[in-house]
């Protein structure tokens, strides 16, 4: 005669599955109540960042924007992997570049100096 012991067997879905189950829906609901918590952080946060006043291409993924911040314009080329700060300028100074023409020469425009 065998005896199967109750505890070590189970058919189908048993307690421990139902544990691990339980424990897995837990940790889910943990997670997305931590989302939520950095969401609210993150949108509280808007108020560093800075607006974007003028943008011209340069080439395949290369750009120049002027980005406006609490107090300065900078001036910034960007492409594949880098960003330069070409120059910083205080918001009083700032002159919006001509860019009547298009291509190269309002390209040449931007890196004038006057």
């Amino acid at each position: 005669m065998q005896t199967i012991l109750l505890s070590s067997y189970s058919n189908g879905l048993g307690y421990s599955n139902l544990k691990a189950f339980g424990a897995f829906v837990i940790v889910m609901v943990l997670l997305l109540i931590c989302l939520k918590i950095l969401q609210k952080l993150n949108a509280s946060k808007k108020s560093a960042a800075g607006t974007v006043i003028y943008s011209a291409s340069a080439g395949p993924n290369r750009s120049i924007e002027h980005i406006q911040t609490a107090d300065k314009v900078h001036v910034i080329y960007k492409n594949d992997g880098a960003m330069v700060v070409l120059e910083s300028v205080a918001i009083a100074d700032y002159k919006k570049p001509d860019v009547s023409s298009t291509g190269k020469s309002s390209i040449k425009k931007l890196f004038a100096r006057s």
